[in-house]
């Protein structure tokens, strides 16, 4: 099985077992667009702020089509709005955190 890594960070798995692997970013990102809408402001301090609400259209862009043997690693949120639509869509799971609370790594994959 390949894995091919959708995501801007290099993927670490470090299974209880003591097996680790580590999955580079492959180039391509896949993301949810987005539609920004201006809701408010927020004022702190002596500064007004513009708050905008982010609704996801339901659009994923860079995910490639299904491949034989290959796997995606993805988002959680990419993975949720793909819903059950595709199966060979994971995310990483069960952080491990560094002493100043880094994700460094995860115990395992997870499917929607």
């Amino acid at each position: 099985m390949k894995a091919v890594n959708l995501t801007p960070h290099d993927i670490t798995i470090m299974t209880d077992e003591g097996s680790v692997m580590n999955i580079p970013p492959s180039g391509t990102i896949a993301r949810i667009t987005l539609i920004k809408t201006d809701c408010a402001t927020v004022e702190i301090g002596d500064t007004i702020i513009p708050v905008v609400r982010n609704q996801a259209n339901g659009k994923i862009t860079g995910l490639p089509k299904q491949l034989q043997g290959t796997v995606y690693i993805v988002s959680r949120a990419v993975a949720e709005m793909a819903g059950n639509r595709r199966d060979d869509l994971y995310f990483p799971d069960s952080s491990i955190r560094d002493d100043s609370g880094n994700i460094v790594a995860c115990r395992c994959l997870c499917q929607v």
